[in-house]
């Protein structure tokens, strides 16, 4: 997302209606924190500006307008890094350094050592990859940004990564669960559809994601996705793949791509009334027998249910 003055008084209004729901902890799909074009070029080289600019608004709001910081005020907070928040192996060392900076400071992640299911302990950033229990669910978020290739070096969807490490992570964490529900979360496929990683499951077997939807049909997880601006509810074999809408910002084109990416249908954010109608946010409610994902807009209005049990969509 991106966050401009048109957008906050959306921004408040949701952020409002999540803390009425009493989370017990909020994951971020991504692209709160737009330091950088998608690509990695930064909007700024400097720390104060990138966090007067993009992170303090969003975190702490605006006059009247709340931030994540209100939310999460008693709740947890996961980030799934997004590609507009940089910290890539081919990022300017200063440019990376700074950005590593904002991020552990004021939007902190778990790293390799906080929980028993393990994850990143990556010398330069150790907070892009993590694991963590809640009842009967596996919370599993990985980083997408951190091991792709320049552009520049592959301009196609092969350039997403997941890396040998967080590979064998994943691997070990899967094989080990027991919990009745094993969800990942990631911002987009490791490859999708596009250099941009545009797609959700009819791009499930394309590049590196395949391995990961071979984990995913082993062990019985799914995945869950932001990035595409749109609602999608969709399997590719028993792998749930589910793309989160959009929480705040810009509506997309999506005349070019959008029907051939998800065939099986999708959810716009829609301008037909003003405000944005469909502007929204996701509620999990995991039971040991039932998931159920519910997308609210922006006002708390739902627009979609889906239920899956243990053995397939109910």
């Amino acid at each position: 997302m991106k966050l401009d003055a048109k957008y906050w008084p959306q921004w408040s209004a949701m952020l409002g209606n999540i803390r009425k729901e009493s989370p017990e902890f909020l994951i971020d799909l991504g692209d709160t924190w737009a330091f950088n074009n998608g690509y990695g070029v930064p909007h700024s080289p400097y720390f104060p500006v990138s966090y007067g600019m993009v992170m303090k608004p969003a975190r702490s709001g605006v006059d009247r307008y709340r931030g994540l910081s209100d939310v999460c005020a008693d709740c947890g907070y996961f980030m799934v890094r997004g590609n507009h928040e940089g910290i890539s192996a081919y990022d300017h060392p200063s440019i990376r350094e700074y950005q590593i900076a904002l991020v552990k400071l004021f939007a902190p992640n778990p790293n390799g050592a906080t929980y028993p299911q393990g994850g990143s302990l990556d010398p330069d950033y150790d907070e892009g990859y993590f694991a963590s229990e809640w009842g009967d669910a596996l919370f599993v978020v990985l980083d997408v940004v951190k091991y792709k290739d320049s552009k520049q070096v592959n301009n196609s969807a092969s350039r997403f990564h997941i890396g040998e490490e967080q590979l064998s992570w994943l691997t070990s964490v899967l094989e080990n669960s027991t919990h009745k529900w094993k969800l990942i979360f990631a911002h987009h496929l490791f490859g999708g559809g596009s250099a941009y990683g545009r797609g959700g499951a009819t791009c499930a077997l394309q590049n590196e994601q395949a391995q990961i939807q071979a984990l995913a049909e082993t062990h019985g997880a799914h995945f869950f996705h932001g990035h595409d601006h749109l609602l999608s509810a969709e399997y590719a074999s028993s792998v749930f793949y589910y793309c989160a809408g959009l929480a705040c910002g810009q509506l997309l084109d999506y005349k070019n791509w959008a029907d051939r990416a998800y065939p099986s249908g999708y959810v716009l954010p829609s301008t037909d009334s003003s405000p944005i109608k469909d502007l929204g946010y996701v509620i999990v409610d995991a039971t040991p027998s039932t998931l159920t994902i519910t997308y609210k807009t922006y006002l708390g209005a739902v627009v979609q249910i889906d239920r899956l049990t243990n053995q397939g969509p109910l």
